[in-house]
Parts: C-alpha cells; structure tokens; sequence
C-alpha cells in the first residue's frame, strides 16, 4: 500500500483520492475519473502521459545504512531519525531537481509498520535534509509490500535503489531500475543491470 503525507497526517493514497475527491464536488474519486477529473502530480492510479518520474529509496541510498546489532535497535526512538545523508548522493538529487524541474521526484521508502516511529522519523529526515522535496512526494509503502505496486508509475518510471530485489520487483513491473553502489553492496551478481557510485559528484 502507497502512503502520502497530507496536512492531516499520513494516510493511503487510496483515501487521499476520496478526500480530493469530495472536497472537488465529487461523490467519489471513480465518478471523478468517470466524468474526465484528475488529481495529477502523480496521485491518479494510472499515468496518462508516460512523462519520465524518479524514484529515490531512502535508506542506503539517500542515507547510509547503519548496522543495528538486533532488531530491537530497528525500534528505537531515534534510529531512522538520526541516519547520517550520503552527500554524494542527496546533492545530486538536489542539483537534479533543480536542473530537470519538469521531472517529478520522489522518494519511496519502506517501512516497519509495526514501529512508533519508523515513519515519522523517515518523513523528518526527509524534511531536513531534502526540504525541496514536496511533502506529497514522500511515499511510504510497508516492509514487505512491493514498491513496483505503487500506483502512478509508467514505463518511464526509474527506481535509484540499493537493493537489488526491489530493483528485480521494479523492472519486472515492466519500469526501469538503476542500483545505487554505497560502498557495502555491489558485489553479487543479482543484478545485472545499471549502476551509479554514490561517490559521483552532481558535476
């Protein structure tokens, strides 16, 4: 399930549409779309257009993974929160965004959905660090979902990613990933497809 950040709080896209919905005047969000409505900025459950959209993952690859020593630690107030960025990797997104403005971006992340504070804290550091990024571009599906089921996608859709399952998931969904190497990953052999250092620089 794809989540959105509202002014009211997070919520399923699937409930944003009906609120959208109402709030236009509709009695639903499939009259809507019946009588030729659209939310846009990429919240419709299909792309007309097949415009180019990037996907960021967030942890390991907008900020460096961090070895907890058990599970427990997952859990812990602070632990998402506190990841330090990957410059190399959050100022080419940055200057990426401000070079190609007519390219949406976002940032879709997974999530424990049984922790109090995995979601919040990932929507914090996003606000922090990537203040540029519109609160309606942070996606959160839980761990476990596929991130490729998120609606709104089209054969353009791009994934930037360090794991190569989600990667597999994504172009198997027929979109077009791209693995992040940070430094702890890379070395197997289960993707084969393309690859980008977070050591580049935006230049």
């Amino acid at each position: 399930m794809r989540y959105v950040k509202t002014n009211i709080g997070t919520m399923p896209v699937e409930d944003y549409r009906e609120i959208i919905a109402m709030q236009w005047g509709y009695d639903s969000y499939q009259q809507m779309k019946r009588l030729g409505g659209r939310i846009g900025n990429g919240f419709d459950d299909s792309d007309i257009d097949g415009s180019p959209i990037l996907y960021v993952d967030l942890d390991g690859t907008l900020a460096e993974f961090r070895y907890a020593k058990t599970i427990d630690t997952l859990y812990e107030q602070g632990y998402f929160l506190n990841l330090k960025p990957i410059d190399g990797v959050l100022n080419g997104i940055k200057a990426f965004m401000k070079r190609y403005p007519e390219i949406p971006v976002y940032v879709l992340s997974a999530y424990l959905g049984d922790s109090k504070y995995a979601l919040q804290e990932k929507s914090m550091w996003l606000d922090k660090y990537l203040p540029e990024l519109e609160d309606e571009h942070q996606l959160f599906v839980k761990c476990g979902e596929i991130k490729a089921d998120v609606p709104c996608v089209n054969e353009n859709a791009f994934l930037l990613d360090d794991h190569s399952q989600n990667l597999l998931d994504w172009e198997k969904a027929g979109f077009k990933g791209i693995k992040l190497l940070n430094g702890i990953n890379g070395e197997g052999k289960k993707w084969q497809g393309d690859r980008i250092s977070s050591s580049l620089t935006p230049d």
